[in-house]
Parts: C-alpha cells; structure tokens; sequence
C-alpha cells in the first residue's frame, strides 16, 4: 500500500482476506485458537510526514481493525502488523527505521505497545515476560540507535513484590534490553552492542537524572548448534570491555549488565544457554556469575 489511506478502502481489504482458506471456508479454523499473521506494509509513514504522533497512528490502525473485526475472526487472524516504511532522508541518503504497530487478537486486535517498533517474532528474545512478574513494564519508545535493535522500558516495582523484599528500592528504573545477531561471538560485535546500548541509555535520560538500580541485558542470537565456546573465555572478555566502559556503566547507572548467549562447550555436546551477569557493587571489583538456563 501507499498510504494509510488505500488500506482504508474496504475492498482492498476483502480482497486480502480472500487469500486465508479460513476465510474462503476451503479449510476448518484451528481447534486451538486463531492460527494466521497478516502484514500490511505502507509505503508512508504518517508520524514522519505529518503531525501525527505514533500513538495517533496507532490508534488510527485500531479504529481500521475494528471496523473488520468479524473478517479477521473469520480468517482465523493471530496476529496482524502494520509496517510503515518512511522516506529517505535526501541529505543523508539513509532509510529511516520502519515503524511497527502489532495486534492481537487475545487483546480484541488492540496494539501491544510493549512490543511496539519489535518484529514481533523476534519478540520472545527480549525476555519481557521475566520483568512483568515484578515490574509494571512501559516501553519508552526511543529509536536512537544505529541498528534499531535496542529497546528501552521504564518499570516500577510492583506492590506485591515490594512486600516480599521490604528493602527494595521503591524507585522506577530503566530495562534496557538489546539484540545482537551475529553468527558467531566476538569482543567487537559485544562491545559494539554495548556501545549502542549505552548510547540509547544516554540519549533518554529521565529528567531527574538516571537514577539507580537501571539493567542493561544484551542478547546474543547466534546460530548456536555451529558455536562452540569456552564460558570462561567469553567471561574474561565481557569482563574486560566492561572495565574499559566502567565509568560511563555507572554514570548512566546501570547496576548489572546480563549477557545471554546459546552456544556448544565441544562439537559433539548439546547446545546450552548460559547467562552471565555482570556488577561492580563496590564500585573496585567486577563481580561476574555464571548460570545455566534450564532447559
């Protein structure tokens, strides 16, 4: 589509949801729950050219879904994005990150913001369902970094939490999480994604200062059956880059920096995902931990 406009048109939507055999009746809707994901791709991107913001854009995209919701119900419809693909910049000659929207029809095809500007299968990478036990989670919808792959969230302690550790800090703090995919693990293409991270944390800085307790967790999606890794070697070298980051980690305040990363200890051993997390409590000494996800 080139606008927003032409995915308005009542037609053209009919006319895609034609292609779901659902939809057609040429074939029985899942047993388990909606199974089908649509994309729509627009050549415009509407909070560029206009004075639209992405929460009017969005709620533009919930309004056009709610006008076909028997359609999407009928089709069997999971998931459906909206990508808007905004116009080159003439002087830098670069595309601007697109901008997502995803609905889902658990929320009655409302946006899940928290997944907002997320390729939504690459969602699950970000470990967000970890944060929403404890934290109520808001994205801060920052799209500074290079790589876009680098996704701020503000979250506060939630009470339920607070009452199981009466000594937390009660304050909000920043989630920084960051996707690298590299093919194989490497101190540039580490020290880079922390770098990018840290540069988005830079750039949004709440007006009250960093505050404390923010964590930063990178990770490292790797083709992880053709890995194969020492743990202490990647320790040492995450260890290493950090020190050479140390006053600008805790300048921003970033209490633990979490590293995850898939690998193999030996060609012929089972992939493991490990998680290594970072800190420097007293401010001397890295303090590094090691642990095995279980499977």
């Amino acid at each position: 589509f080139d606008k927003l406009s032409d995915v308005e048109d009542a037609a053209s939507f009919e006319n895609i949801f034609s292609s779901f055999p659902q939809f057609t009746d040429t074939a029985p809707r899942c047993a388990t729950g909606p199974i089908n994901v649509l994309y729509l791709v627009v050549n415009e991107d509407p909070s560029q050219t206009v004075a639209d913001s992405m929460d009017d854009v969005s709620a533009k995209c919930e309004k056009l879904l709610q006008s076909h919701r028997y359609s999407l119900e009928k089709a069997d419809v999971r998931r459906i994005s909206f990508v808007f693909v905004g116009q080159a910049d003439a002087e830098a000659s670069e595309y601007p990150m697109p901008s997502l929207y995803t609905y889902r029809s658990q929320l009655d095809f409302k946006e899940d913001s928290l997944f907002r500007n997320i390729e939504p299968s690459f969602a699950y990478h970000l470990d967000l369902t970890r944060l929403a036990k404890n934290f109520s989670v808001r994205s801060l919808g920052s799209r500074q970094t290079s790589t876009g792959q680098v996704h701020l969230y503000t979250a506060t302690p939630r009470p339920q939490a607070l009452k199981m550790e009466k000594k937390a800090n009660k304050a909000p703090r920043v989630f920084a999480r960051a996707l690298s995919f590299v093919l194989d693990f490497s101190s540039a293409s580490f020290e880079r994604m922390l770098v990018d991270a840290l540069n988005a944390l830079d750039v949004n800085v709440p007006s009250g200062g960093p505050g404390s307790d923010n964590h930063l967790f990178i990770n490292l999606v790797s083709d992880y059956e053709r890995v194969v890794l020492d743990p202490v070697v990647v320790e040492q070298v995450i260890v290493t880059i950090l020190k050479r980051h140390s006053e600008r980690v805790s300048r921003l305040g970033v209490a633990e920096v979490e590293t995850r990363l898939v690998c193999c200890l030996s060609e012929d051993s089972p992939p493991i995902s490990l998680r290594m997390v970072a800190s420097n409590p007293t401010g001397y000494v890295h303090v590094m931990n090691t642990y095995v996800d279980a499977p």
